[in-house]
């Protein structure tokens, strides 16, 4: 039966009516659900409020812990999952950096009553579940009495005093029954406050590790121990180690570290020198984290690190070589435990080797040659970098046009003949002749 063509049109128009109209009521429903905003913001919280409270908690702690308090404004949900679960921690970091901006976590702080009010309310809520901390964000004194009030299980303790009273001294460490490492840098002293030394007398029980650091600000290029520390050391029950930096120790005092037959670790690095550009420590000088940091503080122009041994670094240490802006020739020689994590943030290297580190993998090396285009001295022998990074030198060197000297040594496996017009490689390897 055929159909004219009028009629065909009549069924076509009906057609495309109840399209529409099932169109209109599938819309409807949608705006039930999803009201139409430009920006599909109710969409996402519609999502987000979906998340249960441990995810959220996990989502939550990838954010500094300074940060926390404001994400807990944005509903009582939020608020809920931030005070119950995400400042139950065990370790925390505020840190500072001399050269560097901002300079650390506090600088959102104008004036000094709003950072001490800010790091009471912070360590109110996480009190209870702190062993470490690392304060050297603050630099005044007032922070010891409320350290003891709010912080008696610490067992590692880190500070930073500029700023000094003796007021803020009274029974300091006296509830922190569990101390075990405590370090304390000097900023501008030229000498250590007896005081301080006669409340360490609350921790002699205790204290494994005393860590007194000097940060010159040139006017005291060395700070003094009080002869009243000579008698003191003997007291120390639990005391192995002791390391200063910037340091005048006197002989009575090395005659009673030696009597009390500790571990002692004394650096004599002048910071007065701001200016210095090079500085190159001998094996026999173990360089530490602390003293790292001390460095990246102190010496703002330093372009020339070497260390000969750096057995005692860690991953802490190497971000403070990070912060060193002007630095481009780093030598770190020596077995050690550093990771990619810190190392992939170094910029700027002209000549570079690295620790003999297994934790140590194409990662970090990739990074720290794509962000150091001036970089014509490679060395790195003991990690897990393999064969695989040379395809990424080559690329980089043809792309650059500039000669490179690789210094290698892979794992369990040996490097086929390359030859390259930019690359002169050094195989350490057995099997490998050098090229």
């Amino acid at each position: 039966m055929m159909l004219s063509k009028l009629e065909v049109d009549k069924i076509f128009k009906r057609k495309c009516e109840k399209t529409s109209q099932t169109s209109t009521q599938l819309n409807k429903k949608r705006q039930k659900i999803y009201p139409q905003h430009h920006d599909h913001s109710y969409a996402k919280n519609i999502i987000i409020d979906l998340v249960n409270d441990d995810c959220l908690s996990e989502i939550f702690m990838y954010l500094a812990i300074c940060e926390r308090p404001k994400i807990a404004q944005v509903c009582k949900k939020w608020n809920r999952v931030v005070f119950s679960y995400c400042f139950k921690v065990k370790k925390l970091v505020l840190s500072h950096w001399e050269y560097d901006r901002p300079q650390n976590i506090l600088e959102q702080f104008k004036k000094s009553e709003k950072k001490f009010s800010f790091l009471r309310s912070l360590l109110d809520k996480s009190c209870t579940y702190l062993t470490e901390l690392d304060l050297v964000a603050y630099d005044n004194s007032n922070i010891v009495p409320l350290l003891n009030e709010f912080c008696p299980n610490l067992v590692k303790l880190r500070l930073r005093l500029k700023y000094f009273f003796d007021k803020d001294l009274e029974n300091a460490f006296s509830r922190m029954s569990q101390l075990r490492v405590l370090k304390i840098i000097f900023q501008g002293f030229c000498r250590i406050p007896v005081i301080l030394l006669v409340l360490l007398k609350n921790v002699v029980n205790t204290l494994n590790e005393l860590i007194l650091i000097s940060q010159s600000n040139g006017i005291f290029p060395v700070c003094r121990f009080p002869d009243s520390f000579a008698a003191l050391i003997c007291q120390f029950k639990a005391l192995k180690k002791i390391e200063t930096g910037g340091m005048l120790i006197t002989r009575h005092i090395s005659e009673a570290i030696a009597d009390a037959k500790l571990n002692f670790h004394q650096h004599v690095i002048n910071y007065e020198l701001i200016t210095i550009t090079k500085i190159t420590l001998s094996e026999k000088y173990e360089i530490t984290d602390d003293i790292l940091y001390n460095l990246a503080n102190s010496v703002k122009f330093l372009g020339y690190l070497s260390v000969n041994n750096c057995s005692l670094v860690t991953d802490a240490g190497i971000q403070a070589i990070t912060k060193m802006k002007h630095l481009e020739n780093l030598f770190l020689s020596g077995k050690n435990n550093v990771t990619d994590t810190p190392l992939k943030f170094l910029r700027g290297m002209k000549r570079l080797e690295l620790p003999d580190s297994y934790e140590i993998t194409n990662n970090s090396i990739e990074e720290i040659l794509e962000n150091s285009p001036y970089m014509c001295d490679l060395t790195f022998k003991h990690t897990s970098i393999t064969p695989e990074f040379l395809t990424i030198a080559m690329e980089v060197s043809e792309k650059r046009k500039k000669n490179m000297r690789l210094d290698v040594q892979f794992s369990g496996c040996c490097v086929d003949a390359i030859r390259h017009k930019y690359l002169d490689i050094l195989c350490g390897c057995d099997i490998c002749t050098s090229y």
